[in-house]
């Protein structure tokens, strides 16, 4: 978990066409949190991950004929970094909670799946069939579980919750 020390920030600009690697971009900017406080510039805590994440995408606007510069940058006012750091809390927050909704959710079919196995015998291909897919969706939202965690740069509430449901299904 990164404290408030400073931040990594990338202000980039890529061609509309093609848009390969403008999705490409797009899913890693994504996939790393990033807070986009305006169209082409993103931030990051800055900490050797953010900082290889945010040079490998400026190294892929570049190759698609775009523009990115990275630059380290510390906020000269602590209430607008409160601000971005509550806006990334709340981002993740939110993801926590889908995960916990979900394991709450999967908990509540894999009961039903073991009562109709009871109830039908250990042999039923259909609860068999059900108990799989439970085992599977079950562990979907331990790899989602881990990513939202790798974005969660400053501690974001509901990561015990969700680290909670997601053991309810083990």
């Amino acid at each position: 978990m990164a404290d408030k020390g400073g931040w990594v920030m990338l202000a980039y600009r890529m061609p509309r066409e093609p848009s390969t690697p403008r999705i490409a971009v797009w899913r890693r900017l994504r996939r790393l949190g990033v807070a986009q406080p305006v169209d082409g510039l993103v931030l990051l805590p800055d900490e050797p991950r953010t900082r290889e994440g945010l040079e490998w995408v400026a190294e892929r606007v570049v190759a698609a004929d775009g523009q990115a510069t990275l630059w380290t940058a510390a906020y000269l006012s602590g209430d607008e970094e409160d601000t971005m750091v509550q806006s990334m809390n709340s981002a993740i927050a939110a993801e926590y909670a889908a995960v916990s909704r979900e394991a709450r959710a999967v908990a509540a079919e894999g009961g039903q799946a073991w009562l109709a196995a009871t109830r039908n015998g250990p042999n039923n291909e259909d609860s068999s069939g059900d108990r799989g897919e439970l085992r599977r969706r079950a562990a979907q939202l331990a790899r989602t579980l881990s990513q939202v965690q790798s974005r969660d740069y400053f501690g974001a509430d509901g990561r015990v919750e969700a680290e909670q449901a997601i053991l309810a299904l083990t």
